[in-house]
């Protein structure tokens, strides 16, 4: 069995982006997903991402003629919640494909020494003297670690696999989560 100093449950934009940042500080990382790698995020196409961001995440900016480049503005106008409240900011952002993000993100972390493992779903956590030690995968895998990290988003199945009173167990359903709609226009007058 290999040992890890870290597990990571999820491979998309946080998942991938935590691993980076514990590898750049020495950490063995193993990274699983559910998905084959070909249809990691494939249920949400675009993100929004800020061009002063790409130094942050360690990424090569994106440009237009990029595969994963789709729109750049500039302007944002934003209301709350109820419809109320408008905001107007200007702020650099790029409109990039999800997938090709995450897989620019991910040729960052692999390039630290990070291990990532397509098509491994998380079956359960194993324990040792009361403490949690590691995983096990439906493929029937053992991976043993000092940390395990959800980053699986919505399902959560390491929060809503420990069975204990101090942690949350529920699913999250409709009502606990959050939507946004997002409308493109092109203004004639941006004033």
């Amino acid at each position: 069995m290999i040992e890890y100093d870290v597990i990571i449950v999820g491979a998309c934009t946080s998942g991938t982006y935590f691993s980076n940042l514990l590898a750049l500080e020495g950490l063995k990382v193993l990274v699983i997903d559910k998905d084959k790698e070909e249809d990691l995020s494939k249920r949400l196409d675009i993100i929004h991402f800020t061009r002063d961001s790409y130094k942050d995440f360690n990424v090569e900016e994106a440009k237009e003629g990029d595969e994963d480049f789709v729109h750049n503005f500039t302007l944002v106008l934003s209301k709350s919640g109820t419809n109320e409240h408008p905001k107007k900011e200007t702020i650099d952002v790029d409109v990039l494909h999800l997938p090709l993000f995450i897989k620019k993100l991910r040729k960052v972390a692999i390039s630290n020494g990070v291990e990532f493992k397509f098509n491994e779903a998380f079956d359960s956590l194993i324990y040792e003297n009361n403490r949690i030690k590691g995983i096990k995968t439906k493929n029937g895998n053992e991976y043993k670690s000092r940390l395990v990290v959800d980053a699986s988003g919505i399902p959560s199945v390491i929060r809503r696999s420990i069975k204990d009173d101090y942690i949350e167990d529920f699913e999250i359903g409709p009502k606990d989560k959050f939507y946004v709609l997002l409308k493109y226009v092109k203004l004639k007058d941006e004033s």
